[in-house]
């Protein structure tokens, strides 16, 4: 693959997107990028990076894909984040090795981890299967 071509204007979103205006609004420069060297960019689409760099220009680095396209890529890429870095995440690490060291006593169950944990037995569930927070 060639290099990318990174955005060198000012604008960068918190996820590392460049920001220009384009057509008298801000847009995310990847999607402007597209959409002077390609055209039209359906609604039910967005514009993905195959390179990974949010930064990136490169038309040739780009492809059009939905929601679920870019989903399906980020894990396949293992780029997903996880654990306390995950943006809905309510506990971190030292709670999870907590909550799996307490139910390994036998002395508390699922439902009391949840509670005192704040957050749904499910999610307990999960954890002392290793099946989150692997």
């Amino acid at each position: 693959m060639s290099p990318c071509i990174e955005w060198k204007g000012t604008l960068r979103d918190k996820d590392g997107y460049g920001r220009r205006k384009y057509r008298g609004k801000v847009w995310q420069a990847h999607r402007a990028a597209w959409h002077e060297c390609k055209g039209e960019i359906p609604k039910d689409l967005w514009v993905l990076h195959r390179c990974d760099n949010p930064a990136c220009v490169r038309v040739s680095h780009l492809f059009l894909g939905t929601h679920q396209d870019n989903e399906d890529d980020k894990c396949r890429k293992n780029r997903q984040s996880k654990g306390e870095g995950h943006r809905n995440a309510k506990l971190i690490q030292i709670d999870v090795d907590l909550i799996r060291g307490l139910y390994s006593t036998g002395e508390f169950q699922q439902k009391e981890l949840a509670g005192m944990f704040r957050v749904g037995q499910n999610q307990i569930s999960r954890i002392v299967r290793h099946e989150e927070w692997a």
